[in-house]
């Protein structure tokens, strides 16, 4: 299961046999103290609570354990980097580049003028022989799986 930093993540078990049931769920092979419902639940998730977790269920025939189910808890990504100024004359070549932290694939789309520059999605924009008609303003945005972030305008 795959959730964004701060969702809700639950796990649930359905047992068959006699009744009545006894749940201990686990945590990366070793028991929650206070998770011994049929249910486990995260109201804020958090990247400590990334892992495996399984379910011990057992009634008077024994005990069995659950297959394993992973969480991943997606943060939202930061800009540790922003794009920088540059001083630069028509017929140069404009080089902007942004380093992004965040779990998950990285998606960029940069953007002229507050526009998608088509085909411009990784985290490096070049425009080889700068003319004066791409004079304006410059921005990337970058998505992962726990949410998107615009970076600072670069003016040129």
């Amino acid at each position: 299961m795959e959730v964004k930093q701060g969702d809700q993540a639950v796990f649930s078990i359905a047992a068959t046999g006699e009744e009545p049931f006894e749940y201990q769920w686990q945590f990366n092979e070793e028991d929650i103290e206070a998770a011994k419902g049929q249910t486990l639940e995260f109201n804020n998730a958090q990247p400590a609570n990334d892992g495996s977790y399984r379910v011990l269920v057992g009634n008077k025939g024994g005990v069995v354990t659950s297959q394993a189910a992973t969480l991943i808890v997606h943060t939202p990504p930061v800009i540790t980097s922003h794009p920088a100024n540059q001083n630069i004359k028509v017929g140069d070549a404009l080089s902007l580049n942004v380093a992004v932290a965040g779990t998950g694939t990285i998606q960029y789309q940069w953007q002229y003028n507050q526009n998608d520059l088509a085909d411009q999605t990784s985290k490096e924009l070049i425009i080889e022989g700068v003319q004066l008609t791409h004079a304006g303003q410059y921005r990337v945005i970058a998505t992962t799986p726990g949410g998107t972030v615009v970076s600072e305008f670069r003016a040129l």
